[in-house]
């Protein structure tokens, strides 16, 4: 810088440390003085400094306040003083800083303005007062405060004191654990206990007593006939159980205008169908009870509401608790049915804040659903495994215990039925599977029922049935059954019931009564009886079936059939039952077992072929069950046999339905005699078939339709005609005639003959034969009938019998019928038989008597008396007086 003559200029000097310290230094000034090129110093100096650091001395570092507020005393302003004494070389100008509850006051106990500071010249003491305000927080709860006393020593310097300051305030406090009781949802009728910890958490003996909110009611409502399965959902984020009755109320009438539309819309629909039906005239159908799940008919509608204490009690009411002690407070819950309980419980404390508890609780009944309760198997194989399910949901709001058990009646019972699980329990809102298996184990129909029990609730039945059955077939042909018991005995058993019914029957029928009389040969009408006139439904069955020793009747055979297949199944129940408690199913062969059953034998007999040709059978077989069947005809046991089948093997033959197939059987280099074989049919998972084929190489013959007959007794005089037929069932025309069954007398059979006898011999001879046929002889064409009359006229009343022999040329073959018969003599009784009139007198009356004719035979006579017939005698006159005059 310049300076000019006699100008002169102050210099400031600035020291700044961090640190207490003196400090030296050497200052000088030099100058450039008029046209002096060089620098001279003008000025030189040494400077001394002193820094020294700001202190205070306090008089206490840490001040602590502690308040008991007994329920009697009254909060009052805390004092404590504070001094300050100035320790450094300078005068201070200190800023006090504090914050609440704490306060600064001055010796006079006011405090200080607000952002003034306070001097303290060197070495003076400055005395101040630090105030608490126990009152600051007035919420009755214990609190403590700590806060700092900033003193600023020197503005803008970085050195600050500080000072602690501690206030505690005590009431009469408690702590809760837990802090609200929830009793969730409990069964109606029952009483549940929740308890919570009660500890004194203050210095002071605490007296309470617990209350109700004024305004905290129970929520009920009407009894539902049918509960919904419906569970509102609360609000995600949202803890339900701390809503408020109004809360729950509006979710209420929420739920129920939902409802009200849901029902609206449903009516809407149903009408407008309704409508479209009419319209289209077609036929109305009946109006179906549309439902929503969650959705009632009938919407609760809340009842007048209950007060608190009569759905909670507390345990202890009231008490006393020195400091430390703790006591457990039970809540009891005990409201009534469908209420909805949000209360708070008050726990007043004396001197102290009152504590609010919420208590909440809903008291229902155990409400589940079942579905299905019938479980329809429909059918099914009997010695299968088959599966179904049932499920169970609690759609109640009370989680409940669940067991599942057999009915005792149904433990004797065939097959094996198991469920899983068997016991268990089930929260609100959820569902349980309950997985049923099953091997019904015999044909028929099958029931089972399981009684599952829901907590205290009555049992209540799951039923499980369906229909057992077995693949089958069945052929048109008879079965044998001659000779074996088993059969036999189960086929009296199926036909005793029919023989009951025929003769209940038979006995309502009312019987016209048959005439004795016959006929003369010309007004007679000749009676044919064949096989295919034959109807065998209205035949005696057991005489016809078990004589033959056949079951033709399909009906029968099935039934026969199922019967076997029972039996066997019941005598294999005691290896099903080895298992304990039929705790699991069987091995696959032992069920597989159930099915392998020994049928009767079809029998197809092909009868008599003429060797060189072939006979051929057509054959059905047909599905009498309820199930798809398919089988296999083992063929390879026909080979060299002759026989052979047009049908190896059928798959999935639906029910009622039939396959025909042809069965042949060559002759040609065939012996003479019988041809017999057993062809195996194998049903897959059925039981096992066979049919014996027969055959017969044989000659030429024919056939009648009946080897004997048996004439009724007729009158001598009168005859009777029966019909029989003579068929040929070979592919050859037969030529025939009937032998004469008269013995020929030859001269060398006589000589031996004493007369008696050869007279005896020659009356049979020479008399006539009472039968006799029409034709006697004739040429009958393959597969032809021919009908034969024979007529019986008894000569004499006496029994007649005479065996005719059919002789057909080129054959050995010889056919025989023997006939009978019984000849009746008409014959007449009179009572008394000889009559005595006695004496008369002349020209008298007359004297009458009476005599009875009776007719003892069993049929009608027709009788006169030539003595007493006027015409008869006139004719006699007449043919006399011819006679006399010839």
């Amino acid at each position: 810088m310049d300076l000019q003559p006699g100008q002169s200029e102050d210099m400031v000097l600035r020291g700044f440390s961090r640190i207490p310290q003196e400090v030296q230094d050497y200052v000088f000034c030099e100058a450039i003085i008029g046209t002096s090129p060089k620098m001279e110093r003008i000025i030189e100096t040494i400077i001394t400094c002193q820094f020294i650091h700001p202190s205070i001395e306090v008089s206490a570092r840490q001040f602590s306040f502690y308040v008991e507020k007994k329920p009697s005393d009254v909060l009052t302003l805390q004092y404590q003083p504070l001094s300050l004494k100035n320790t450094c070389l300078l005068p201070l100008d200190l800023m006090l800083h504090l914050e609440q509850p704490f306060l600064v006051c001055d010796k006079e106990q006011q405090p200080l303005p607000g952002g003034q500071p306070v001097r303290v010249d060197v070495g003076e003491t400055c005395h101040l007062y630090i105030v608490f305000d126990p009152a600051y927080e007035l919420d009755l709860k214990s609190w403590k405060k700590e806060k700092v006393l900033k003193i600023d020593m020197v503005r803008g310097h970085p050195f600050v004191e500080h000072i602690t300051l501690q206030g505690e305030v005590h009431f009469p406090n408690l702590q809760m654990q837990p802090s609200s009781v929830e009793f969730g949802c409990i069964m109606a009728g029952t009483k549940k206990v929740r308890s919570l910890e009660m500890t004194n958490c203050s210095p002071l003996p605490v007296q309470y007593r617990w209350s109700f909110r004024s305004d905290s009611e129970v929520t009920r409502f009407r009894d539902e006939l049918c509960p919904p399965k419906f569970k509102p959902q609360p609000p995600k984020g949202k803890n339900t159980s701390l809503e408020s009755p109004a809360s729950r109320w509006r979710h209420f009438k929420m739920r129920q205008e939902q409802a009200a539309r849901m029902l609206k819309e449903v009516d809407d629909f149903t009408q407008s169908l309704r409508d479209k039906v009419q319209s289209d005239q077609l036929p109305e159908f009946p109006r179906l009870q549309v439902g929503f799940e969650g959705i009632s008919s009938s919407v609760d509608e809340p009842q007048p509401s209950l007060e608190a204490e009569k759905a909670f009690s507390i345990l202890p009411m009231s008490g006393v608790l020195q400091p430390g002690e703790s006591q457990q407070v039970s809540f009891t819950y005990s409201g009534h049915l469908n209420t909805i309980s949000d209360v708070t419980a008050l726990c007043h404390v004396e001197g102290g804040p009152t504590y609010e508890v919420l208590v909440t609780g809903e008291i229902s009944r155990v409400r589940y659903s079942v579905r299905p309760q019938e479980i329809n198997c429909g059918l099914q194989i009997f010695n299968e495994i088959h599966h179904s399910d049932v499920t169970l949901v609690n759609s109640g709001k009370i989680e409940f215990n669940w067991v599942i058990k057999p009915s005792p009646a149904d433990k004797c019972l065939p097959g094996v039925f198991l469920v899983n699980p068997t016991t268990g329990s089930l929260a609100p809102g959820k569902k349980r599977v309950l997985k049923f298996s099953y091997m019904p184990g015999l044909p028929g129909a099958f029931s089972r029922t399981y009684q599952l029990k829901v907590g205290d609730q009555q049992p209540e039945n799951i039923c499980l049935k369906g229909e057992a059955s077995f693949p089958m077939i069945s052929l048109d042909l008879p079965w044998s059954i001659r000779g074996n018991e088993k059969y036999e005995k189960i086929l009296k058993q199926l036909i005793k019931p029919l023989q009951r019914d025929n003769q209940r029957n038979k006995s309502v029928i009312l019987k016209k009564p048959q005439s004795l009389k016959t006929k003369i040969l010309k007004s007679q009408t000749p009676t044919t009886q064949t096989l295919k006139t034959q109807n065998p439904k209205s035949q005696d069955l057991q005489p016809s079936v078990l004589a033959s020793g056949t079951v033709s009747d399909t009906q029968l055979q099935i039934k026969m059939m199922r019967m076997l297949m029972e039996k066997a199944a019941l005598e294999l129940q005691q290896k099903l039952t080895s298992h304990p408690l039929k705790s699991r199913f069987p091995d696959k062969e032992l069920c597989q077992s159930l099915a392998k059953v020994e049928l009767p034998q079809y029998v197809l007999d092909m009868g008599p072929v003429l060797r060189g040709y072939t006979e051929t059978r057509s054959l059905k077989i047909t599905n009498p069950g309820q199930i798809h069947v398919s089988f296999k005809v083992d063929v390879s046991v026909l080979q060299d046999t002759g026989f052979s089948v047009g049908l190896d093997q059928m798959i999935c033959l639906p029910p009622n339905n039939s396959v025909d197939f042809d069965v042949r059987f060559e002759s040609a280099h065939k012996p003479y005699g019988d041809v017999e074989v057993l062809l195996p049919i194998e049903v897959t998972e059925g039981p096992m078939y066979s049919i014996r084929i027969h055959a017969t190489v044989s000659e030429v013959s024919l056939t009648l339709t009946k080897n004997r007959l048996q004439f009724s007794d007729i009158p001598v005089g009168q005859c009777q005609v029966e019909t029989i037929q003579l068929y040929n069932r070979f592919p050859e025309s037969c030529k025939w005639f009937i032998a004469s069954n008269k013995p020929a007398l030859k001269n060398s059979h006589l000589k031996f003959m004493t007369p008696a006898v050869r007279q005896k011999l020659q009356v049979l001879v020479d008399e006539p034969c009472p039968f006799d046929v029409t034709p006697s002889k004739g040429t009958l064409d393959p597969g032809k009938w021919q009908d034969l009359q024979i007529q019986f006229t008894p000569e004499e009343e006496r029994s007649y019998e005479n065996e005719l022999e059919f002789i057909i040329c080129g054959s050995s073959n010889r056919l025989k019928l023997h006939l009978s018969g019984q000849g009746l003599e008409p014959r007449l009784e009179f009572r008394p038989p000889a009559l005595k009139m006695g004496g008369m007198l002349v020209d008298s009356n007359g004297v009458e008597a009476t005599v009875v004719v009776k007719n003892p035979c069993n049929f009608p006579t027709e009788s006169h008396s030539l003595d007493f017939d006027e015409q008869y005698l006139e004719e006699e006159k007449g043919a006399e007086a011819a006679g006399s005059k010839a």
